[in-house]
């Protein structure tokens, strides 16, 4: 009997308890929405978007530069590799006119080519070729040298000619250049941690040395 009485003792203490942690949790979060409410007052009455809404803003226009910004890679030297077979079908669609055994043989001499060069077969190598794209990565690496933001250096490299050094001539200057192409190549492969930096993907080891 007293073994019953105590164990419906316990369970009282037992409902009282998670009654009121229930009752607590439940305040602690009307206590929270109701200090959202005064802070999202104070920032419409600054004529800012509420928390919440701003947040929401704040991811649409980090995805929309994203977006941008993988619009612009699929544009340069390092953009990311094209599959053989996808180039081959995208080339035979975008010029129906052609051979289709014509355009296989060039993607097929486009990619051998940027193997060559350590470069992907990209929209960039198709456009350009493989030899454009290694002058270009020579180009970027010399101005990330030079202290100039990763950022900008991959636009300006597009734009800015890969130029042999005038100070040297005939088998030096030839020397010199593959030094430079060498460098480059060591430093940047196809370019892949530039696309990871680019877009924010982790810890990058994109530096200047």
């Amino acid at each position: 009997m007293a073994h019953d009485i105590q164990a419906a003792s316990n369970k009282r203490k037992i409902r009282w308890r998670a009654k009121h942690k229930e009752l607590a949790r439940l305040a602690a979060l009307e206590a929270k929405r109701l200090h959202r409410a005064s802070l999202d007052a104070a920032r419409v009455a600054a004529g800012k978007l509420p928390l919440a809404e701003a947040n929401r803003e704040k991811l649409r226009r980090f995805r929309a530069k994203q977006e941008r910004m993988k619009d612009f890679i699929a544009e340069c030297w390092f953009g990311p590799e094209i599959v053989v077979e996808a180039a081959i079908s995208q080339r035979v669609t975008a010029s129906p006119n052609l051979d289709s055994a014509m355009v296989r043989s060039f993607v097929e001499a486009c990619a051998r080519n940027c193997r060559g060069a350590s470069v992907n077969m990209n929209k960039f190598t198709m456009l350009h070729g493989a030899h454009v794209s290694n002058h270009c990565r020579t180009v970027f690496h010399e101005l990330v040298q030079s202290g100039v933001p990763l950022s900008e250096a991959a636009q300006r490299c597009h734009r800015e000619s890969f130029k042999p050094d005038p100070q040297l001539s005939g088998v030096q200057q030839a020397l010199d250049t593959c030094r430079r192409f060498d460098e480059a190549k060591e430093k940047w492969g196809d370019g892949s941690e530039i696309i990871n930096a680019l877009l924010g993907r982790g810890a990058s080891s994109v530096h200047s040395e």
